[in-house]
């Protein structure tokens, strides 16, 4: 089951533009970077400002960066990172944290300043607790600071979007079902929901089009997730105006204007307070799902994995379609969508393999 807790923020979204792309589309041949090592995928964002988005990843454990350069999908060299967020833990639990270990990692600007700021959760090995929250600033990586100290909130920090249009993306914290917005100017903003636990998927989107976004966070109950839908027209007033339950979810997927997951039964989009459409039937159990714009048109597509086939709907006005011709296969334990060569088109980048793993990129077209 999924819980969605929305809540507008009481500035316009922007006005979505004339569609740039849209159409058919197609995914070059794969291309595989060998990692020798486990590896887990987080997150995608603009560290460098050069068209084409970069990744965070752990392997066996360390934190890496991943990009598409000169044609050609890397490792991008840095210096070691978790050696530069060794002082910041430091300085957040007052002792030397000796080895750390990596809970969560976001790409995000947190200052506004149209980079990437690399965002983790840490944990000292010796002594596993409540994970300490600090950041590095893009593009450089050079300088950080410390977000949440451990013991403020037994929830880890997430980031969200831009919601007060200042160019700098708002914090999430959580602490069971009291949570709080930290605006980017630093003001603090508690609400209540129904339920305490998090699941990854947090993000706004504009899912009724009055020209306000919506905060999107979705809570894990148990098994499956559960759904509430809390709006408000001011910031002020957070809400819960109705609530729904949409059945188990396996992936859920939050664009400008759309709110997309893959439930038990097919895919379904969230329309309004409490309100679920079912848009696709699926004749698989927990049929598997990747969410991103494919096309570049702004509206969320969808690749989905069944028993036998995998297939692409694209999103457009009058819900999603489908599309002829074969498509990668999705359902891989890290996998998202992410514009890495930067051609305004999300690609499939999964990780692969178990004793020789490798990171695949699928360009699309």
């Amino acid at each position: 089951m999924i819980t969605l807790s929305l809540l507008a923020c009481g500035l316009p979204g922007a006005v979505e533009p004339a569609l740039p792309f849209g159409g058919a589309v197609s995914f070059d041949d794969a291309q595989d970077l060998a990692i020798q090592d486990s590896a887990v995928l987080y997150s995608a964002g603009d560290l460098d400002g050069v068209p084409g988005q970069e990744l965070v990843l752990t392997v066996d454990g360390a934190l890496h960066l991943f990009g598409w350069h000169g044609g050609l999908a890397r490792l991008l060299p840095d210096a070691d990172l978790d050696a530069r967020l060794a002082p910041l833990a430091q300085d957040a639990l007052g002792t030397a944290p000796g080895d750390l270990d990596v809970y969560g990692a976001e790409l995000a600007d947190l200052d506004g300043d149209g980079f990437a700021d690399l965002v983790v959760s840490l944990r000292p090995s010796a002594s596993p607790g409540t994970p300490v929250i600090a950041a590095l600033h893009g593009p450089a990586l050079d300088s950080g600071q410390v977000l949440r100290r451990a013991g403020d909130h037994w929830e880890p920090t997430r980031t969200i979007a831009d919601l007060d249009g200042d160019g700098a993306v708002e914090l999430l914290h959580f602490d069971g079902p009291v949570q709080d917005i930290q605006w980017s100017g630093g003001a603090r903003q508690r609400f209540q929901t129904e339920h305490s636990q998090i699941h990854p998927a947090v993000g706004a989107s504009d899912v009724d089009g009055d020209g306000f976004a919506e905060l999107v966070v979705v809570h894990n109950q148990g098994y499956g997730f559960t759904g509430e839908t809390v709006y408000s027209g001011e910031p002020a007033a957070l809400d819960t105006l109705g609530y729904q339950e949409s059945g188990y979810a396996g992936r859920v997927g939050i664009g400008p204007h759309d709110v997309l997951v893959s439930t038990d039964e097919g895919l379904s989009r969230l329309t309004g307070p409490g309100t679920w459409e079912a848009e696709v039937a699926v004749d698989a159990s927990h049929p598997r799902a990747v969410f991103g714009d494919f096309n570049g048109d702004r509206r969320l597509d969808a690749l989905v994995e069944t028993a036998d086939r995998s297939d692409l709907y694209t999103g457009r006005a009058q819900g999603l379609r489908v599309q002829d011709g074969a498509m990668p296969a999705v359902g891989e334990r890290h996998e998202l969508a992410a514009d890495v060569d930067g051609d305004g088109r999300d690609d499939l980048v999964q990780i692969v393999g178990w004793s020789e793993p490798s990171i695949r990129v699928w360009r699309s077209e």
